[in-house]
């Protein structure tokens, strides 16, 4: 099973390349047919074109069946353009009155580092060795150093509870619409919660605004390793149907 779904983020992966080649290749080839053909002839060409690749994107339902917490990545940095295309998805997302509560912060190598050393000494807090304590704050830094892409995902707090609660929800909503684009381009993901959020040293790795909470971090690679589905219960063992 690991096998078949690391085949098939590859198979993804592939699909997304071809079909950035095939667009590319087209802006160039319509650009010749409009001196060339009728403008009519020019429009259905291009629509036949549109359907063609809409075909080849990932299905939605396959992305959701898909998708894994990544925690491995193969090395080298995300391209920005793709981190954008990302983001432009995750902004899709429903938010009650237009709230559009989400903010982005893409972190580079050094505050990745630093977020990194805050979440190592949370860790080594455990630890009454001191090197054994250094050394798990090393092993974190280096390991949020080293990360091909990462994100920090905040909210703009509002002062009514109720909006509050409302855009939380809906910003949670925008990052699973980041990790499914992201499945469906070939790259994993890994969303982060917890206390280290609220941490000064790691708010402040991050330049977070005060007026602004931050309720996740995302890592994003390409999978060097995709586990295996986890045990879950079924929707009718979690569903009641009322009259």
């Amino acid at each position: 099973m690991r096998e078949y779904r690391h085949s098939h983020l590859q198979y993804i992966s592939l699909v997304y390349d071809f079909k950035n080649h095939v667009e590319n290749y087209w802006c160039r080839f319509v650009r010749r047919l409009n001196h060339r053909v009728s403008r009519k002839s020019a429009t259905l060409l291009r629509r036949v074109f549109a359907v063609i690749i809409l075909r080849i994107n990932v299905d939605i339902l396959e992305a959701i069946s898909s998708r894994r917490s990544i925690k491995t990545y193969k090395e080298g940095p995300i391209s920005e353009q793709s981190i954008r295309d990302l983001l432009e998805i995750a902004v899709l997302a429903p938010n009650h009155r237009m709230t559009q509560p989400w903010r982005f912060y893409v972190m580079g190598p050094k505050s990745r580092a630093k977020f990194g050393i805050a979440l190592g000494r949370r860790k080594a807090k455990k630890l009454e060795d001191k090197e054994a304590a250094l050394a798990v704050i090393t092993k974190v830094e280096e390991g949020h150093r080293s990360l091909p892409a990462m994100l920090a995902v905040g909210i703009k707090l509002d002062d009514n509870p109720e909006i509050r609660e409302e855009d939380y929800a809906a910003t949670y909503m925008a990052i699973q619409n980041l990790s499914l684009a992201a499945c469906s381009m070939g790259l994993g993901t890994h969303v982060k919660t917890g206390a280290i959020m609220d941490d000064p040293y790691a708010r402040s790795a991050i330049e977070v605004k005060p007026e602004e909470r931050i309720i996740a971090t995302i890592s994003i690679g390409e999978p060097s390793r995709v586990p295996g589905p986890k045990s879950r219960k079924t929707a009718t063992d979690l569903t009641t149907w009322t009259p």
